[in-house]
């Protein structure tokens, strides 16, 4: 080899400084046969080195490659970025067909970390039903338990899976340039013998991943099933009738009354007039919500909580319930004011809007005036007297008849 590609050649080595030895000897091995070959056939120095190309521009597809064997090896976004920082040095055909495969892979690799961070968010919702759950409700703690295994399982599997799609991108994508690059110069030839054997023992750690985030799966179901948590919330979010309901009825006199106030969670309230004497309350409280009724000199109040059996009541609240707390009002009645608040219950006025001026504050603006639709969020109907009721809800119907 004549001192100038000797010069050439070690112009490479100074570039590549930073890398270990062997990767050195390993790159410039190649070179170094390719032109002791082009010497043999009889082609000149400047003929070889313009084959070859200048020696930044084999410093970049070397280190572009050894990038590319790196995710090929050990696919992930790390690697994967690395290569991306490498790809200017490729030619521009060879860049633009692989960025969109690098930006979709970039994309999976977010999605999985997204659904990793979903298992974090299924422990931390199930840690805090687990306090709002009475010690009473041990099934309920337990169901909760089981949320956690099952929500760690989903995410878990889901993100594994789209990572390895990723992984599998990458590579596919890795493989792609490659091929430009051996296009584009000459390409470094590489021992595949460890990357089959990496393939055999991934796919072993894969199906371990898989069978253990299965049985948690099956090990949360199997919690959370007697708990009876996923039938009450499946009852409660399709506005089922709870299969156990406790009927409370209570009765007051009329003379005796001259305020009612209400306040449910999502159970319906009903006020409407009765043929009777008395002003008559019924409660359908559901196994997990509790009422309470008092009486507090000439005012009823009626406040309706969770018992500690189901979490998370303040937000499923939202969803109208099929029970209902039912006021009855006689003719000779003295209550002058009633005041009615709900999270999701909706609300129902029976022939009352004549004796009662009616202050309706709806939330999502369901109001329904006999048979006309209020689009709005607040209507007010005066009545003949002074008597008011006022009604709030944030989520459900209030219907004026």
């Amino acid at each position: 080899m004549t001192e100038r590609l000797k010069g050439f050649i070690q112009s490479i080595k100074d570039s590549l400084k930073e890398w270990p030895e062997n990767d050195i000897n390993e790159a410039i091995s190649f070179y170094e046969e390719f032109i002791e070959d082009a010497l043999e056939e009889g082609l000149s120095e400047d003929e070889i080195i313009s084959r070859l190309g200048m020696p930044d521009s084999i410093v970049k597809t070397i280190k572009a490659e050894s990038r590319i064997e790196n995710v090929e090896k050990r696919p992930g976004p790390l690697n994967l970025l690395k290569s991306f920082i490498a790809m200017p040095a490729l030619k521009t055909s060879i860049f633009i067909g692989g960025i969109v495969s690098f930006l979709i892979a970039f994309m999976l690799y977010a999605l999985a970390f997204v659904s990793y961070m979903g298992i974090a968010g299924g422990i931390l919702i199930a840690i805090t039903g687990i306090k709002q759950i009475s010690p009473d409700y041990s099934l309920g703690i337990i169901g909760m338990v089981g949320l956690a295994f099952s929500s760690t399982a989903i995410f878990g599997i889901t993100g594994y899976l789209i990572w390895k799609i990723a992984n599998i991108l990458s590579v596919r994508t890795m493989h792609f340039l490659r091929r430009g690059i051996k296009t584009q110069k000459i390409s470094l030839k590489k021992d595949t013998t460890a990357s089959v054997k990496s393939t055999s023992l991934k796919s072993k750690s894969r199906k371990k991943v898989i069978t253990i985030f299965l049985i948690l799966f099956i090990t949360g179901f199997i919690l959370i099933i007697p708990s009876g948590l996923a039938q009450r919330y499946f009852s409660i979010w399709n506005s089922m009738r709870p299969v156990s309901v406790t009927v409370k009825k209570s009765s007051f006199s009329a003379n005796e009354i001259k305020a009612i106030d209400i306040t449910t969670m999502n159970s319906m309230v009903v006020i409407e007039r009765n043929i009777g004497n008395d002003i008559q309350i019924t409660y359908e409280e559901p196994d997990w919500l509790s009422g309470n009724l008092e009486k507090r000199g000439e005012i009823i109040t009626f406040k309706e909580t969770p018992n500690g059996r189901l979490p998370f009541m303040n937000f499923i609240s939202r969803h109208e319930g099929i029970t209902t707390v039912k006021v009855s009002l006689p003719e000779n009645t003295s209550v002058t004011k009633i005041e009615i608040k709900s999270n999701g219950g909706n609300i129902t006025v029976k022939g009352l809007e004549t004796e009662y001026s009616i202050s309706v504050k709806a939330g999502n603006r369901k109001i329904r005036y006999k048979d006309m639709l209020v689009e709005k969020d607040r209507f007010e109907r005066k009545g003949n007297s002074n008597r008011v009721i006022d009604i709030e809800t944030g989520n459900g119907f209030v219907i004026i008849e």
